[in-house]
């Protein structure tokens, strides 16, 4: 099997097996299946594809780039012993053997043989021998419409993920091929009580004139307590002091568990109140019931399991609007993470603000304002969460961001750094843009800081806003309004935690409004290497 021979930043060797159709590769699990300690890589950095030709990697617009024998990649076929490097990772490439070559070829079925063709719902009993007992034939008879009943009974259910649907489907069969009067299913919940959730009458008119359900719970117990099937065929005499049997006058009942992975999940239960003696529940009974809790217990897991992952896809679907992959991913898996309060942590704090917009405000019609906000506002926004930064909030025609939060990194202030100087250079995309809306071209200014602040889910019990607060965020606020249009001014903290990748201009000390001493400043002019000529100047 094809794999990666991985070294870290930290000299560890490991291996990986390409053994999936697509392998992801980044910081935060489980976004990804290839987890990198790396700082330098993106939360999700890179993919590999395994196609016929063979496999090849492909760059997600990762921020610090993926490099394939030290050239930088946006796609790559790889060959044996390619080293590719991610951040500060390396991972060699090594191929499996090939697999074996089949051939294929066309011919007719050779004779002598016996073919037959079945149908794949189809469902068939074999032969009788000639000297079976007419009792023998009734039997088997008997078993196979029970055996074709189960056979369509576990299509509908491997189909079916409403729990009322579920339990309707089992009680018209129990109806069937019992002598139930009454069905009940009961599911266990987290502190081990056992609830009825479904009370099916054969009698319909019954179920008014009882006015209620009354169980067994000495039956119920000991089939969930001791995980057996209980069969009774003689209630009355079996349970003489237990008031629910005597009181519906219930002659033979069967409790069935329903067993899953997680253990139990709860129980099937079924009783008769005829006198008829053929309306006795038996042996044969009883193994159908095994059966039909089998069968039941793993609908209901697939049940559950279906309603996680519809609740988390549509937690997803809502997180995702206002933060980054790696949040969500921590809000689906532990919502309990998500109550009031925060933690005192290192974070980039970014405000970026329209310049002029009041102006433009005036002269424009409030739709179109909004559609000029909202398309500026989405292209910031995927710059942010590309740097893995945290949306906090749009303030009228300015936004938040935090980077370091909710998880501190090494390049949290340059993965900031990078996001304004993004958001500079897409102002002539945006432009473009929005003077179809006839709006006159925008500008942004900007303000980062970096230091401590206080950072967590502040609100009430009812609505909560992920976010930071302290002064490091008053002082970012304070470098953005101090700055000019199309100007990225930092605190002197940014400038120490960038260090020297960035090119940047001493703009003095300012006098900021709510701060007794000056603040001094710096501009961010570009990357080192690379020139900026979009707004500065």
């Amino acid at each position: 099997m094809a794999k990666f021979v991985i070294h870290g930043p930290d000299g560890k060797e490991s291996v990986h097996e390409l053994a999936s159709k697509e392998t992801r590769i980044g910081r935060v699990a489980p976004m990804v299946d290839l987890v990198l300690r790396d700082g330098r890589a993106s939360r999700l950095h890179a993919v590999v594809r395994k196609l016929q030709s063979g496999f090849t990697v492909v760059d997600l617009n990762s921020a610090n780039g993926t490099f394939v024998n030290e050239k930088r990649i946006k796609e790559h076929l790889l060959r044996e012993g390619d080293v590719l490097r991610i951040g500060e990772t390396t991972m060699r490439f090594e191929a499996s053997r090939s697999a074996p070559q089949v051939e294929q070829v066309d011919g007719p079925i050779p004779k002598g043989g016996t073919v037959m063709l079945v149908q794949s719902d189809s469902f068939k009993v074999g032969r009788l021998e000639k000297n079976a007992t007419q009792e023998e034939v009734a039997k088997l008879r008997s078993k196979a419409e029970i055996l074709s009943y189960m056979f369509e009974l576990s299509k509908t259910l491997s189909s079916v993920f409403n729990m009322d649907e579920i339990f309707k489907k089992v009680s018209d069969l129990l109806f069937e091929l019992t002598p139930a009067h009454r069905v009940v299913v009961f599911e266990r919940h987290g502190g081990g009580d056992l609830v009825a959730t479904i009370a099916n009458f054969k009698d319909k008119s019954s179920a008014v004139e009882t006015g209620g359900v009354t169980v067994s719970r000495t039956i119920l117990r000991q089939a969930v307590d001791d995980r057996v099937s209980v069969l009774v065929t003689d209630a009355l005499n079996e349970f003489k002091g237990a008031k629910s049997v005597l009181f519906q006058n219930i002659t033979s009942a069967i409790c069935a568990p329903m067993i899953g992975q997680s253990g139990v999940l709860g129980a099937i239960y079924v009783d008769s109140s005829s006198a008829n003696p053929l309306d006795i529940f038996t042996e044969d009974h009883l193994e159908l019931m095994n059966a039909v809790a089998a069968q039941v217990s793993v609908a209901v897991e697939s049940a559950i399991t279906h309603k996680q992952l519809s609740r988390a896809a549509l937690a997803r679907a809502a997180y995702q609007r206002f933060l980054p992959a790696h949040v969500v991913e921590q809000i689906v898996e532990s919502p309990d993470s998500l109550k009031l309060g925060g933690v005192t942590q290192q974070v980039t704090v970014l405000f970026a603000d329209v310049c002029g917009f009041t102006t433009m405000s005036a002269k424009s019609h409030p739709e179109q304002i909004v559609e000029m906000l909202n398309r500026l506002f989405s292209v910031l926004t995927e710059i942010i969460f590309k740097n893995d930064g945290t949306l906090d909030k749009y303030i009228g025609d300015a936004v938040m961001a935090l980077f370091g939060a909710p998880y501190v990194g090494d390049h949290d202030a340059e993965n900031a750094a990078i996001a304004a100087i993004e958001m500079r250079e897409a102002l002539a995309r945006i432009n473009e843009e929005i003077s179809e809306l006839g709006f006159p071209p925008v500008n942004l200014s900007i303000g980062l800081n970096t230091g401590r602040a206080t950072v967590g889910y502040i609100g009430s019990e009812r609505r909560t806003d992920y976010t930071a607060i302290g002064d490091t965020v008053n002082l970012a606020a304070r470098l953005q309004s101090a700055a000019k249009p199309g100007h990225i001014l930092i605190s002197e903290e940014t400038m120490k935690a960038i260090g020297p990748r960035f090119i940047t201009a001493e703009m003095g000390a300012l006098e900021l409004k709510g701060y007794d001493s000056e603040i001094l400043a710096f501009d961010i002019l570009s990357v080192s290497g690379e020139t900026d000529e979009t707004s500065i100047g």
